[in-house]
């Protein structure tokens, strides 16, 4: 019983739990950020499975656009919710039957990211590397994770 107080404590304290909620989208801060709104909760939401160019880089203000298009003043689904102890909230959004991540990466507004690996976002992403859609017309796309180090290391 002790053992099992013990689990239950420790997995209250987790600061990523799952769960889903709706909202509106009330801002979109970058091609891969979003405000939304939920009821009495305003989020600060991260598409979860993707990352897009950051708004410095080449192609970070048609990432925005594109991600403002798509869910801008339209209510979303946010699934797979995970609130970290930093207050960054991840989640895979949804808007119907679309994946919006996902949607942004066939669009080539964003790459898949690695961790953890997606087959479908993988196989997303190949074919808009190979009809060089959005970002991969580009002569030599920088992904996000390596310009943001980049500038983090040219400090």
């Amino acid at each position: 019983m002790i053992h099992l107080v013990a689990l239950v404590a420790s997995l209250a304290l987790t600061p990523a739990t799952a769960a889903e909620y709706a909202g509106r989208v009330i801002n979109v801060y970058d091609g891969d950020t979003a405000a939304v709104e939920t009821g009495a909760d305003r989020l600060s939401v991260r598409l979860a499975h993707i990352d897009a160019p950051d708004l410095a880089q080449a192609y970070g203000h048609e990432a925005r656009m594109l991600l403002s298009s798509l869910v801008y003043g339209r209510y979303i689904q946010l699934e797979d919710v995970r609130r970290e102890a930093s207050g960054l909230t991840t989640a895979r959004v949804r808007l119907g039957s679309l994946d919006v991540g996902f949607e942004l990466v066939r669009q080539g507004a964003a790459w898949c990211q690695r961790m953890p690996p997606s087959a479908e976002c993988e196989a997303l992403q190949a074919r808009a590397q190979s009809s060089r859609r959005g970002l991969w017309g580009m002569p030599d796309p920088v992904p996000p994770w390596a310009f943001r180090h980049g500038r983090l290391h040219a400090r």
